[in-house]
């Protein structure tokens, strides 16, 4: 086996290749990957940002100053990631031909993602939805028409956003992805936050449909890109050989491989909840309850 190829498997088993633009793809034949390495090191910085504001008086603090703290943190995330870009420079720029380049995830996109796709950077972007959470746990309790409007004017505007983005993705003084922090990630986590108060949409949010397709959305993400690459290459070859101009005029076969790699998606991902995520997260609530436990019992008596 190829040296580069084992380095680039070894970081993605242990989640580790977000740490260097050759390792941050792990596998050519499923892209999605990538982001799995970032979201274990914010999941590691995030206690860093709470020991940070435990350091202060906030027991004494209403919890709504707590969470305006916490953009504080936020705020040191930016600083970090911009002085590391700065000092380390920017990603390589991408030509047509690299476009069409064999092999591109692992050494190409690599390259013109890192250092702007850094991990620190990554928790600037997470960061905001931690505190969307804290936002909807002071929120939960009430329900009014007016967080239905919160949470359409957030998902209208964020929509419009990326409907109307079509400028290079790391331009913009923070240097963080996607060219529209921090206003797409707020709109975000307002309408997740909002989302718990709704009256009116909470009707066609609590279906049943949609809550299973939540705890299965994960699953969704990492295999659907693997699914796109199989049905690609065996099952609809000419996605390979016709211009890209050919594929899109042909709607049966747009609709024929879409339907395949939505099938072979959600039956993957159901599998992957059921047998894999699911029993992982109960373990998981199991050994946090054994840890909990003694501390429990000490309060109580």
């Amino acid at each position: 086996m190829n040296i580069g190829i084992f380095a680039r498997y070894l970081a993605g088993l242990t989640f580790v290749g977000d740490l260097h633009w050759f390792t941050m793809f792990p596998v050519d034949i499923n892209g999605p990957l990538w982001s799995i390495g970032f979201e274990v090191s914010s999941y590691i910085i995030m206690p860093i940002g709470f020991l940070a504001l435990f350091a202060l008086p906030i027991r004494s603090l209403p919890r709504v100053v707590v969470r305006i703290l916490w953009v504080g943190v936020i705020l040191a995330a930016i600083a970090v990631h911009w002085l590391y870009v700065q000092m380390v420079g920017f990603g390589r720029e991408l030509t047509f031909d690299d476009l069409n380049a064999t092999p591109f995830w692992h050494t190409l996109l690599g390259e013109y993602w890192f250092p702007q796709y850094n991990p620190i950077g990554f928790f600037a972007i997470f960061a905001i939805g931690a505190l969307a959470g804290g936002v909807q746990v002071l929120l939960a309790r009430y329900r009014s028409f007016w967080f239905d409007a919160g949470f359409a004017a957030a998902l209208v505007w964020g929509g419009y956003m990326l409907w109307t983005n079509t400028e290079d993705t790391f331009d913009g003084i923070f240097h963080l992805p996607f060219k529209m922090y921090p206003e797409l990630p707020v709109l975000v986590g307002a309408a997740l936050a909002f989302g718990t108060s709704t009256k009116f949409l909470a009707r066609a949010l609590e279906l049943r449909f949609i809550q299973y397709f939540a705890r299965i959305s994960f699953g969704v993400y990492l295999w659907h890109f693997l699914f796109i690459d199989l049905v690609r290459r065996f099952a609809f070859p000419e996605f390979v050989r016709l211009p890209i101009t050919d594929r899109v005029a042909d709607p049966g076969l747009l609709l024929s491989a879409f339907g395949l790699v939505l099938a072979l998606t959600l039956l993957t991902a159901a599998a992957s909840w059921r047998w894999l995520e699911e029993p992982a997260i109960r373990w998981a609530q199991r050994f946090e309850g054994k840890l909990l436990a003694p501390r429990l019992q000490a309060a109580a008596a």
